[in-house]
């Protein structure tokens, strides 16, 4: 099987034990030594960058400190874990229309290294309409023909009302692609977490790429236990969000968000 794992900043910057990265890559570890090919797809170097070196960095220059920062972390935990990394830079021109980076990958699980992905934003145009590592990851999942896209945060998937302020919130457990599109032009999704940027509304939008060209979806809590893992058993983790039937490799503008949250059929 073949999955990509995105993995937000508000997963990367978590301080409280246990540490996210090292439980990930354990099972990123085990999948690759099982047979499955993982492809890793950190947000976090604008956050490590600012926290290194100071918050008033711009995003750009704090990415720069911050990438090889991130990138440590997972190598260190998967040698750990006992599978060897390789970092991976991109931006819109890799991911998209026969980019490099699914080649690049490829070359990487056949010699049993995990990429670890990150969008090159030191350089990369801010004006791209795929610049978040939501839709890269998205993208990049459409580009191998992934199996499954799993995007981690800091909630438990998407629900009827944002969570964090509405106690009658209800998960949202399942979606199709048409679903989901549905909701979209309506669908506000609360801000971005205290360290990341794009928060659940780009997850949703990037869901919606992958399961719309026929890549099967998850929105999950990154500090779950055994995330991935009950992910692949097909057990009801956050947000499933299955795919169409066709994969078209959709080219279609982000919808606009509106003001208030849709009731998408929460359960």
């Amino acid at each position: 099987m073949r999955l990509v794992v995105k993995v937000g900043t508000s997963t990367v910057g978590r301080t409280t034990p246990p540490d996210p990265i090292a439980a990930l890559a354990g099972e990123v570890a085990a999948l690759m030594r099982a047979g499955h090919r993982v492809a890793v797809f950190s947000s976090g170097a604008v956050w490590a960058g600012r926290r290194a070196v100071g918050a008033n960095l711009p995003p750009a220059a704090a990415a720069a400190v911050g990438q090889p920062l991130v990138y440590a972390r997972w190598r260190d935990a998967l040698a750990k874990a006992g599978v060897r990394a390789a970092q991976v830079l991109v931006d819109d021109r890799h991911v998209r229309d026969g980019g490099q980076a699914a080649a690049v990958v490829e070359a990487l699980w056949r010699t049993g290294l995990v990429p670890v992905l990150n969008g090159n934003d030191a350089v990369a145009d801010p004006d791209s309409p795929v610049a978040d590592n939501d839709s890269l990851a998205a993208a990049l999942a459409l580009a191998l023909g992934a199996d499954r896209l799993v995007l981690l945060t800091d909630q438990d998937g998407l629900y009827t009302r944002d969570p964090r302020s509405d106690p009658d919130a209800r998960p949202i457990r399942r979606l199709t692609a048409a679903g989901l599109a549905a909701c979209l032009p309506t669908l506000a999704v609360g801000r971005p977490g205290p360290h990341g940027r794009g928060g659940m509304a780009s997850k949703a939008y990037a869901a919606w790429q992958a399961a719309r060209g026929g890549v099967a979806t998850v929105i999950a809590h990154g500090a779950m236990a055994e995330v991935l893992t009950a992910v692949l058993a097909g057990e009801a983790v956050g947000t499933a969000v299955e795919p169409a039937g066709a994969r078209d490799h959709p080219r279609v503008p982000a919808p606009a968000f509106g003001a208030g949250w849709a009731a998408c059929g929460g359960e």
